[in-house]
């Protein structure tokens, strides 16, 4: 593409200012002509939101001020409220001329309970509300004793997570409608390894059983703030019986995409039963050449997360700048076809993997669980000045001790795979779960450092006793690892002090090799 034209002759209308829309347009700004269209001046790091309900401050590391930084772009605040297909125009609410577009992006993105995401009307009103909101939410979760969380994939365990390592005196239990953590297409070592990390923190869990959430809460969809953290005491009965006392209740199941933009606009053809577009092999919506949609509103067969919302935003910018050249269209194809997530075990620990690989817990560490992407994402979106880290309390003590004693060989390669592991998160830092170029979830899924990611030094030395911790675990997992070698194997010869010595300093140096590659500056983008 480096012989392509500019064409500001041509305009582009991006609906959507979330990871994926803003990545959009921001790849595509130099090409044609584009307009970025919001209700909210913020961009909501959903990544991060969780930690807000455990940590006061943090909020400013999840509300990113879209309009002070993207100044490239030509920015309209306002509600879109549909557009016309025949005139080429979007409606936006508040707004007396509408806006005109020769092609138009639909990256309205998706809506689970809070504290996951803000509802989109909430995001509107600013900052105080949303603030308010998160401080109200960590003030019943602190007086709350027994804490139950709804459903077990990557939000819940994220948010068990989270209260376990900072309230490790509260009640945590987490109910799963699966026998397993997670999604059904992460492989079941990752699964384990979560469920192993989460019984060391103490959190209780209840799997596969069923909650019927109707007697406690009226509507899941509504995403009204007062009705998604549901205070106690109630009691939850599962669909074997089981009764389950709870102070309070997060709800952590079910994505909805943000619809009102087109569920007016298109057909009923062109939307599905559960409120995606439709899109074809080109990302364009189903019968309509000018019109795409990108992320967690389209109808595309993946996981609605970060990873592949900036999979599709980085396709895209490509394909727009072929078609204002005159250039065939390419078919999208996936560039994630095997499991990668990055899962935070609070900022104590992670557990991840990498293209079906295992990712080692202090490269996951450095990767997510401490700034949850903040510093990666107001990189790859160009915010200056990024939000400073919070002065946060020393994690409690025996949340540390649990991490410890967490089995590291069941979500980390022995000993003999380090190069690998090693290689794949160098990969990751450029791709990573978020392929930085274009997430809609931003690059939630990616990691790479900046200054802000860099920890104060007021929670340097926790950060390194971790690291240490981790260290020592893997060393001791790759010991269990030669110890197991068949007695002829370890009997011969050549294997002499001096081998073992030299093959522990190959160890730590693969082990250097990862953690330097996990501070790469990554191009794009978990949960």
């Amino acid at each position: 593409m480096g012989h392509s034209q500019s064409r500001q002759d041509v305009s582009v209308v991006v609906v959507g200012g979330g990871f994926a829309g803003i990545q959009l347009a921001r790849g595509i700004a130099s090409a044609c002509n584009v307009t970025l269209i919001d209700s909210s001046p913020f961009l909501h790091q959903s990544l991060a939101s969780l930690r807000t309900v455990v940590l006061p401050g943090w909020s400013d590391m999840v509300l990113l001020d879209r309009e002070g930084h993207s100044r490239e772009l030509k920015q309209v605040r306002g509600k879109v409220t549909g557009f016309n297909k025949e005139e080429k125009t979007v409606t936006v609410e508040g707004v007396e001329e509408a806006v005109k577009y020769d092609y138009l992006v639909l990256a309205t993105g998706s809506q689970c309970a809070f504290p996951a995401k803000v509802p989109v009307d909430v995001l509107a009103k600013g900052k105080e509300e949303i603030v308010r909101a998160y401080d109200e939410c960590r003030e019943r979760l602190c007086a709350a004793k027994r804490i139950s969380i709804v459903g077990g994939g990557a939000v819940g365990v994220e948010l068990a997570a989270e209260i376990a390592v900072e309230h490790p005196d509260k009640e945590v239990t987490l109910i799963h409608s699966y026998d397993s953590l997670l999604a059904d297409d992460m492989p079941m070592k990752m699964r384990r390894g979560v469920q192993q990390k989460l019984d060391a923190l103490g959190v209780r869990l209840v799997l596969g059983q069923k909650v019927d959430l109707s007697s406690v809460v009226e509507s899941l969809s509504d995403h009204a703030l007062n009705s998604v953290s549901i205070p106690g005491p109630v009691t939850l009965s599962t669909d074997k019986n089981e009764q389950i006392e709870a102070d309070l209740v997060f709800p952590c199941i079910g994505v909805f995409p943000n619809k009102g933009a087109y569920s007016g606009s298109l057909s009923a053809e062109q939307i599905d039963e559960k409120g995606y577009v439709k899109v074809d092999e080109f990302l364009q919506v189903q019968g309509e050449e000018n019109i795409f949609a990108i992320g967690d509103c389209n109808n595309r067969p993946v996981p609605k997360m970060a990873l592949h919302c900036t999979d599709q935003a980085v396709y895209l910018i490509s394909m727009m700048k072929a078609l204002l050249n005159g250039k065939p269209k390419k078919v999208y194809q996936c560039s994630h076809t095997k499991p990668t997530m990055v899962v935070p075990i609070g900022r104590i620990d992670g557990i991840g993997m990498y293209h079906g690989s295992a990712l080692p817990t202090f490269v996951c560490k450095k990767m997510k669980a401490h700034d949850l992407l903040t510093g990666k994402l107001c990189g790859d979106f160009g915010v200056r000045p990024a939000p400073t880290y919070p002065k946060l309390p020393a994690v409690p003590a025996r949340a540390n001790k649990s991490a410890q004693a967490a089995p590291a060989a069941e979500d980390q390669p022995a000993s003999t795979e380090q190069p690998a592991a090693a290689a794949a998160a160098d990969a990751a830092a450029e791709t990573t779960e978020q392929p930085a170029a274009a997430t809609e979830e931003p690059a939630a899924a990616t990691e790479e450092p900046t200054a802000a990611t860099e920890e104060p030094a007021a929670v340097d030395e926790p950060t390194k006793e971790a690291e240490a911790s981790d260290e020592q675990a893997a060393g001791e997992a790759s010991e269990k690892v030669e110890e197991s070698k068949p007695e002829a194997e370890e009997s011969k010869p050549a294997v002499d002090e001096a081998t073992e010595t030299s093959e522990a300093a190959a160890e730590e140096q693969e082990e250097k090799k990862a953690e330097d590659a996990s501070e790469v500056p990554a191009q794009s983008t978990e949960e």
